[in-house]
């Protein structure tokens, strides 16, 4: 899949990783194409990332979203990028998905340890999609599962809601 994702052959992945196996890590770097990088990305992506960065990025979107259509997956990995962009919040997919605010970590996944498990095919393609530039939250800060929940939005317009996951701005004062 990550082959497939970065238009390599698998052949090529597994030259330039030393013949890799078939059981990759978590945190695990791969060199990608014939360069000798050790990152993940393309010229078309929007922010830098790694193999590592896609892979965590994917389990918390499987985590966030199993279940959710494809569209709101998406925005799972794009309400990650856009933070990684956006001047309040940590600059790198692993900071932003392993914060803490007032000792509670931003993400549920997180706390609970679902994190850890592995990726869904779906969940991997929606990561690699938000991350060169597909952005259905135009821009959104923060999602909630369920409905609007209308206390914690009252100052933070809503975005789009995509199946049961409503997706929010952040207004800066």
């Amino acid at each position: 899949m990550i082959a497939k994702s970065q238009g390599v052959s698998l052949d090529n992945l597994r030259k330039a990783n030393n013949n890799l196996s078939d059981t990759i890590l978590p945190g695990q770097v791969l060199k990608v194409g014939v360069t000798n990088t050790s990152t993940a990305q393309t010229e078309k992506s929007s922010i830098k990332y790694t193999a590592s960065d896609l892979d965590m990025l994917s389990r918390l979107i499987t985590a966030e979203a199993q279940g959710e259509p494809y569209d709101a997956q998406v925005a799972v990995g794009e309400v990650v990028i856009n933070r990684v962009k956006h001047n309040l919040f940590p600059n790198s997919i692993s900071s932003v998905i392993n914060q803490k605010t007032n000792g509670n970590f931003e993400f549920t996944p997180v706390l609970n340890g679902n994190i850890k498990k592995p990726a869904t095919e779906s969940a991997v393609k929606a990561a690699y999609e938000a991350l060169h530039g597909n952005d259905p939250t135009n821009n959104a800060l923060f999602f909630f599962d369920g409905g609007v929940p209308k206390g914690l939005t009252s100052p933070q317009p809503v975005s789009i809601v995509i199946g049961h996951m409503t997706f929010v701005y952040l207004i800066e004062s």
